[in-house]
Order: C-alpha cells, then structure tokens, then sequence
C-alpha cells in the first residue's frame, strides 16, 4: 500500500496542469519471485523533464519521505512547506 502511496504522490509531483502524468515506467508486475519492470522509460528531452525525473529518482530513494533530516526537501537543498 505504501508503494502505491508513493507512487501517487510522485504522480502529482511530476504532473503539470489539470492533468495526472503517471511515470508508468516506474511500474512492475510481480509475480511470487520475481519483480519485471513493465516499460523502460524515454530520455528527458527538457530542462524540466530532468528535474521532474531527478525529484522523482530523490523520493524513490527516500521512500517518499519529503521532510525532515535526510527527506527529498533537504537532499534537493529545497524548503519544506508544513500544513
């Protein structure tokens, strides 16, 4: 569930406008022994397609953890906006 979590949090963070852009290339089958990644992602063709993808890879190797000591926010060098 927490994967999934994740998941939808880096779609939103990725998405621009009204619309919900999935990197589905993160996405994998799994089976009882094996994980096999669904599609390999195309390169980034802008500036802001490396950023989304540089933020996104930050959150996969957190663990969708954005605040706090050793969260994406403080890895990118970014504040971290409370609620």
């Amino acid at each position: 569930m927490r994967e999934l979590e994740n998941f939808l949090e880096r779609s939103v963070i990725l998405s621009s406008g009204v619309e919900l852009q999935a990197p589905l290339g993160e996405l994998k089958l799994t089976n009882t022994t094996t994980s096999v990644p669904v599609a390999v992602s195309t390169p980034p063709k802008s500036l802001e397609d490396v950023e989304r993808q540089h933020i996104a890879e930050t959150l996969e190797r957190t663990r969708g953890v954005i605040g706090g000591r050793g969260g994406a926010a403080e890895i990118l060098g970014r504040p971290c906006a409370t609620a």
